[in-house]
C-alpha cells in the first residue's frame, strides 16, 4: 500500500476517507498527503510519523489520536477538527499556523486534577 501511495499523484487523486470509522487504526508512517478525512473518526488512531501534509481534517474526531512525529504541515481546517485537545502531540511537524491552532485547543482542555490536602473540609467530597 505504501508503494502505491508513494507512486500515485495524490494531488490529482487524493485518498478520500470522509466519514470513515478508523477508530484505533495503526497507520505508523503511512504516506497520506492531501488525504480528505472530513468527519473521519480517528479515536485513538496510531498515526505516528504519518505524512498528513495538506490533509483536510474538517470535523475529524482526533480523540486520543497519536500524532507523534506526524507531519501536519498545511492541514486544512485543523481548527474544525474535534477533540484536538485530547490528541497526543510530541515532535509533531507543523507550521506556526498549525502550532497556534493546537496550542489554543490545548488551553481549553479541562482541568484534570483538583489537589486537596488533609485540611480540605469533608463536605468538599460530597
Amino acid at each position: 500500500m505504501q508503494k502505491y501511495l508513494m507512486n500515485t499523484n495524490l494531488k490529482k487523486s487524493p485518498i478520500i476517507l470522509d466519514y470513515s470509522e478508523l477508530k484505533g487504526i495503526k497507520a505508523n508512517g503511512l504516506y497520506l498527503p492531501r488525504v480528505r478525512g472530513r468527519e473521519a473518526v480517528l479515536w485513538e488512531a496510531n498515526l505516528k510519523k504519518t505524512f498528513l501534509l495538506g490533509a483536510n481534517l474538517t470535523g475529524a474526531n482526533l480523540y486520543g489520536a497519536k500524532l507523534v512525529e506526524a507531519n501536519l504541515v498545511g492541514a486544512k481546517n485543523l481548527e474544525a477538527a474535534l477533540h484536538i485537545e485530547d490528541a497526543i502531540f510530541d515532535e509533531t511537524i507543523v507550521t506556526k499556523r498549525e502550532k497556534a491552532i493546537i496550542k489554543k485547543a490545548l488551553k481549553k482542555k479541562k482541568q484534570l486534577f483538583v489537589v486537596v490536602d488533609k485540611k480540605t473540609p469533608a463536605s468538599y467530597f460530597y
